[in-house]
């Protein structure tokens, strides 16, 4: 299968380069990768836990959850994948998670052979391939942090706070592509904890439920606040 990667010349020293604006630097590597779209429905499994890591796939619309199903028969969810996020760096030669659309969703699959070769040399494609691979990292040690120091109202406020600032369309709102299911799963909570919680923040005038997938933060530094984290 062609990569579609284009010839360069490897310089006899490399030059510096310039600081670039964070959404170019977030592309560079894919620029000269060729991808392919992908239609995926509702809950359908995009690559399984344990086979072996080709391609690294990029959220156009829709949203993908990674997860691992425990000896007891739990899930864990590792990560909500939203538009414009990128996935699939989590194996070096096999996922350790399973991938599952959480809605009708569309990616665009990259060979991640052809990315590596995309930078070897590209100096700015291989900086946004290092600043992807620490955003990963940091998200993993803030998730650690949650799991292991916060109690179950500051996980779900902390929560909130994120996908506001991932998902926000509107001032104030937070869309929720997964369940409440999903979201309990996600910071090792019950179904229950997390529907208590949720009417819990919504009695403080933190938030107002609108449905099941939408959420108004109703006053941001209530929410700050109970989360534990620094906010206006």
């Amino acid at each position: 299968m062609g990569t579609g990667v284009s010839e360069t010349r490897r310089p006899a020293r490399p030059a510096a380069f310039p600081a670039l604006p964070r959404e170019r630097v977030e592309r560079a590597p894919f620029a000269n990768v060729t991808g392919r779209t992908v239609c995926i429905r509702r809950d359908a499994e995009i690559y399984c836990e344990g086979s072996h890591a080709t391609h690294i796939f990029k959220v156009i619309s829709g949203a993908v959850r990674t997860c691992k199903a425990m000896q007891d028969g739990r899930r864990q969810i590792g990560e909500f994948v939203l538009p414009g996020d990128v996935f699939g760096w989590d194996g070096i030669e096999s996922h350790f998670y399973t991938a599952e659309a959480l809605a009708d969703t569309v990616l665009v699959s990259y060979p991640r052979r052809a990315i590596e070769d995309a930078t070897r040399y590209d100096q700015v494609a291989a900086r946004s391939l290092r600043l992807m691979m620490l955003d990963s990292l940091s998200a993993a040690q803030r998730r650690m942090l949650l799991l292991a120091r916060k109690t179950a109202v500051e996980r779900v406020a902390t929560f909130l706070l994120e996908m506001h600032e991932r998902t926000s369309r509107e001032p104030g709102e937070v869309h929720l592509p997964m369940t409440r299911n999903d979201i309990a799963d996600h910071l090792g909570l019950t179904l229950e904890t997390v529907s208590r919680v949720l009417s819990g923040l919504k009695q403080k005038g933190a938030i107002t439920l609108h449905g099941a997938h939408i959420i108004r933060v109703a006053n941001r530094q209530i929410l700050s606040k109970i989360s534990g984290e620094d906010g206006p």
